[in-house]
């Protein structure tokens, strides 16, 4: 599908990760901001959520995610840009429905023991300056 490639690039679009698909992603943390989307759901569609946008690497490609998880923001927030994590959904049959949860397990560090400096420029040539981000 090298034209759909071609759109994402020339038009600076940034493909969506999602994790329903109970796959284990490996991905390079980039950055992270609080944003919000609007669930699309239930009783509650058309009103917005809190959470956190990613930017990620997943295998060469750059994609982004969201999240309202407040269990998956906690485990990310103790990482770096920079830190390869390898992150699953998992889903739990409860008296209520399924329970949704994530597993982060640590990868390999991308740039190990950078200069000062180094490490923000290495990752601004990888991410580049999306204004979707």
């Amino acid at each position: 599908m090298d034209a759909s490639k071609k759109f994402l690039e020339t038009n600076d679009i940034i493909p969506f990760l999602s994790f329903g698909d109970g796959e284990a992603h490996t991905v390079t943390i980039f950055k992270d901001k609080e944003d919000q989307m609007e669930n699309t759901q239930g009783d509650k569609a058309g009103e917005m959520i809190d959470g956190v946008s990613y930017l990620v690497e997943e295998g060469g490609v750059k994609k982004s995610f969201f999240t309202a998880s407040v269990t998956l923001i906690g485990k990310l927030s103790e990482k770096k840009a920079g830190d390869i994590v390898t992150i699953q959904q998992t889903k739990t049959k409860g008296s209520k429905g399924f329970r949704t949860g994530y597993t982060v397990e640590d990868g390999e560090v991308k740039i190990e023991k950078a200069k000062e400096g180094e490490q923000e420029k290495s990752l601004k040539e990888s991410v580049g300056e999306n204004p979707n981000f």
